[in-house]
Parts: C-alpha cells; structure tokens; sequence
C-alpha cells in the first residue's frame, strides 16, 4: 500500500472514529431521539439525555447481526463474522 493509501485509511479511521465520539454524546443522541423518532417528539430534550438514555455508549465494541431473520439477543459479543458483510461492529450501542 503506498503512503498516500495509508494516509488516506489512517484519515477516514480518524474521522469515524471523531464521528462516533460526537454522535454517542448524550445531548447529540437526544436531539437526534427528538427529532427522528415518533417516540420521542414530544419529551423535553434534557428529559431524554439524562432520563431516557440509559448506562453508556459502548463504541465500536458489540456485534451487529445483519444476517438475523428474527431480532433477539443471545449474548453480548463483541463482533459477527457473515459471509456477506465480513466481521460487523456496532458503531454505538
């Protein structure tokens, strides 16, 4: 890989990595909660942040599923291995 490839994947990493950190602050996370969900439109903002939002954001540790017929919850791994996606994280959970 040359050094301009390598530059480039260590700047996008960076970047999502920055991008997950501003997205799992609870102030962001309630405000996207506010205005995205039916759920939630009508509850004050700090409501949601310290209320609704519960424990802490596990960043890029837990497993997504993306082959799952039916939702559920087996086990908290931290990552999925699928022949279609390749080994998946969560971003935020």
């Amino acid at each position: 890989m040359s050094d301009s490839a390598q530059q480039a994947k260590a700047q996008k990493k960076a970047y999502d990595e920055a991008c997950k950190r501003v997205l799992s602050e609870r102030g962001i996370m309630a405000h996207i909660l506010k205005t995205c969900t039916e759920e939630f439109k009508d509850c004050d903002l700090q409501d949601i942040a310290q209320r609704y939002i519960q424990g802490e954001p596990s960043i890029s540790r837990i497993a997504v599923e993306p082959e799952a017929i039916l939702p559920r919850i087996e086990s908290e791994q931290t990552e999925d291995k699928s022949e279609a996606e390749g080994t998946v994280y969560y971003d935020i959970r």
